[in-house]
């Protein structure tokens, strides 16, 4: 029997990519690299729906030299930088650019966090799996089964979420977390 040259069916999940202001902007390298990566895993995850949560902002005190990116702060430089960036998502979206799915671009309207930012991108999920992940956490090799993911949160366990590792984790540095199951199970 041959292997099948038909194309995988997209997982019935949506992927959540969380941004915000970083130095680089208005270049959307990294967000065009983590989108890209998604190739690399099973389940045509490139071609589920995609909510891209970009985080807001404050403008710094006008005597401030640097944006502290980390708490949102920004000079009117980055700000108008990470505008930018957002147009230019906005517009990739809106002409089919960020790859054959739905494509969702959620701006918030002030800084949330990480944490925050995946919540307000939850309240658009409307599939039972979700991917979550930071623009600048790629997939970098071929291996991350979300298939086989899916089949477990899906599964007689109902596992809650499913952490992929990084080289931080393979390293041993990862503390086991708690997550109590929702409505929404994490891939």
């Amino acid at each position: 029997m041959e292997p099948s040259t038909e194309p995988a069916v997209p997982l019935d999940a949506t992927v959540i990519v969380t941004t915000s202001a970083i130095p680089s902007h208005p270049s959307t390298a990294l967000l065009d690299a983590t989108l890209a990566s998604l190739s690399l895993c099973t389940g045509a995850m490139d071609r589920c729906h995609l909510i891209i949560t970009c985080d807001g902002y404050q403008l710094s005190d006008a005597d401030a030299e640097t944006s502290q990116y980390k708490w949102g702060r920004l000079t009117r430089q980055a700000a108008e930088a990470y505008e930018a960036f957002l147009k230019a998502v906005r517009d990739r979206a809106a002409h089919g650019e960020l790859g054959d799915r739905q494509v969702t671009v959620l701006a918030l309207p002030s800084h949330h966090g990480f944490g925050r930012a995946v919540k307000a991108a939850l309240t658009h999920v409307t599939t039972e799996l979700v991917l979550v992940l930071q623009h600048d956490w790629l997939f970098v090799a071929p291996g991350f089964d979300a298939a086989a993911a899916a089949a477990a949160a899906l599964g007689p366990l109902r596992l809650p979420y499913v952490a992929a590792m990084s080289q931080a984790t393979m390293n041993g540095l990862v503390c086991p977390a708690t997550i109590s199951p929702s409505c929404h199970r994490a891939i």
